[in-house]
């Protein structure tokens, strides 16, 4: 039997061929396809190609190419070096805690490429700066009966094109809310449940301004407007412009409706200061201007942490249904504030 070195050469391979193999038992033969199935095949690929597998199921391996920002060199893949738009692969939570604010921290922005460059507290400032001169307040005109909002009214201008009503909720203004509102109907603009009118005049008259303020300090929630006068009190009647500088403030005041000669209606106020005077009253009147004709005196509460005074008293409501108007007075009738309307039926 020739050796192997003396057989002639095969020809082109097939996996059909059939080889011999050793199994112990004796010399068997193999197929040349069952002998390298489930082996590597010989690996092509230009030099730099980074090889996975990218489609499903099996079989060999294939190009995978480089996305923007990666680089292949010696073996090695890593970021471009020549893009300076990364920062560290760090989240902001990651990042160690900031000390006080200074002129001299910088930032990361983007001024147009996708490179990023640093910007100082101190030049972000001065450029805000010469932006405010630009600034213009927001003008909202309202036609129609509005409560005030912190989301649409706070430090506008409210041009009224129609007479309307405004109210107040405070729980949507919050403390430190401001506006201005400017009367340019033919008619009044009201303050209606919610403001305070120092000068117990609740009516804006046409072609007027008033400032409306929200404030949150001792004697509680208050949304605050002096008076068509600009005055915060009134001797005898409300608008006289007396110059009184005590501020007596509704904290509950008859609203909604009740029915006639109904008694042991609660109203209490708050004066401030509370040594502005020695006594406060409260009446009922079918007016806002003109005064009641007759008064239930007020008893002393308390006295705030600040001296502002607490009065309050109970109020029979009026025998006649109609629409009514509860005052407050000191005694002195220095001072005075009127609540917005309720009605008896």
């Amino acid at each position: 039997m020739p050796t192997i070195a003396k057989l002639p050469p095969a020809g082109s391979l097939s996996p059909t061929d059939v080889l011999p193999i050793d199994q112990g038992s004796g010399t068997n033969g193999v197929t040349l396809g069952s002998l390298l199935a489930g082996q590597q095949a010989a690996i092509l690929a230009p030099s730099g190609t980074l090889l996975g597998r990218v489609s499903l199921g099996e079989g060999g391996p294939e190009a995978v190419t480089l996305g923007s920002g990666l680089v292949l060199t010696s073996g090695t893949l890593s970021f471009d070096s020549s893009l300076n738009g990364l920062l560290d692969g760090e989240t902001v939570a990651q990042l160690q805690t900031a000390t006080t604010a200074r002129d001299t921290d910088a930032f990361a922005v983007d001024q147009g490429g996708n490179a990023l460059v640093r910007q100082s507290f101190a030049t972000l400032w001065s450029y805000i700066v010469s932006k405010l001169p630009q600034a213009r307040r927001p003008v909202v005109e309202l036609t129609t009966d509005t409560v005030l909002d912190a989301t649409a009214h706070n430090a506008a201008l409210l041009v009224c094109s129609q007479p309307l009503t405004l109210t107040a909720n405070f729980a949507n203004m919050g403390s430190g809310f401001s506006c201005d509102v400017l009367n340019l109907s033919t008619g009044d603009v009201t303050m209606g449940t919610g403001i305070t009118v120092g000068s117990g005049a609740t009516a804006l008259p046409a072609r007027a301004t008033a400032h409306l303020l929200a404030v949150t300090y001792s004697g509680g929630n208050l949304v605050f407007w002096a008076g068509p006068d600009g005055t915060s009190s009134s001797a005898g009647s409300p608008g006289s412009g007396s110059g009184s500088s005590a501020i007596l403030t509704f904290q509950t005041a008859p609203s909604g409706s009740y029915t006639a000669s109904q008694a042991n209606v609660g109203v209490n106020a708050l004066l401030a200061p509370g040594m502005a005077a020695s006594g406060v009253q409260f009446g009922i009147s079918a007016s806002a201007t003109s005064p009641p004709t007759s008064w239930t005196a007020a008893s002393l509460v308390n006295t705030q942490s600040n001296g502002d005074t607490f009065w309050g008293a109970y109020l029979t409501m009026p025998a006649a249904p109609g629409s009514y108007y509860c005052w407050g007075e000191t005694t002195d009738g220095a001072t005075s504030t009127v609540s917005p309307s309720f009605t008896v039926s």
